[in-house]
């Protein structure tokens, strides 16, 4: 589905104003399709602007779009934890290979999950496990807004909004 199937006010803005615009080339560079994802990570970060990002595992990758993300967004200070577990008042989640013991420590943190919070959530369709393992995390009653990128997905947990799974044509 592209945008005009979506009848969300909350997504469509999003896909218009974040995910199908051209980001100006950074000098890191990744392979080709790595290059097009940093792009929009980066672009999502600077939308949303969160002030604690939580990985569940780093590499080089993700530490690269971290230090893009604090050079460019100097209206406040950024706190990045890597670790099994998040800490409270996370903006935004990077969900990387995640365990299904992962999503469900995740999952029963309810209360601890912001409602303005936005979840990455990689790689997607990679695997049968990690196909479950989105889906597992997507059938919670905390997900309101799921986007299936096919390579990765973002949730979002709006609350009073009703649940709506989105399958986006983006790669």
């Amino acid at each position: 589905m592209g945008r005009h199937g979506v009848h969300s006010p909350f997504v469509y803005n999003l896909l218009e104003k974040v995910i199908y615009i051209k980001s100006p080339k950074i000098q890191k560079s990744f392979t080709l399709g790595k290059q097009k994802e940093f792009h929009l990570y980066l672009r999502l970060l600077l939308h949303f602007k969160p002030k604690t990002i939580w990985l569940n595992r780093s590499n080089i990758y993700f530490e690269e779009l971290i230090n893009q993300y604090k050079k460019n967004n100097t209206s406040s200070d950024c706190y990045t934890s890597i670790s099994s577990s998040p800490p409270a008042e996370t903006d935004f989640y990077f969900f990387n290979q995640a365990t299904k013991q992962q999503i469900d420590s995740f999952i029963s943190q309810k209360n601890i999950i912001k409602e303005d919070a936005t979840v990455i959530f990689l790689p997607l369709h990679a695997s049968k496990i990690q196909l479950q393992n989105w889906e597992e995390f997507i059938s919670s009653d905390l997900v309101t807004i799921s986007l299936d990128f096919y390579n990765f997905g973002l949730v979002f947990f709006q609350k009073g909004k009703a649940k709506q799974d989105y399958i986006i044509k983006y790669f």
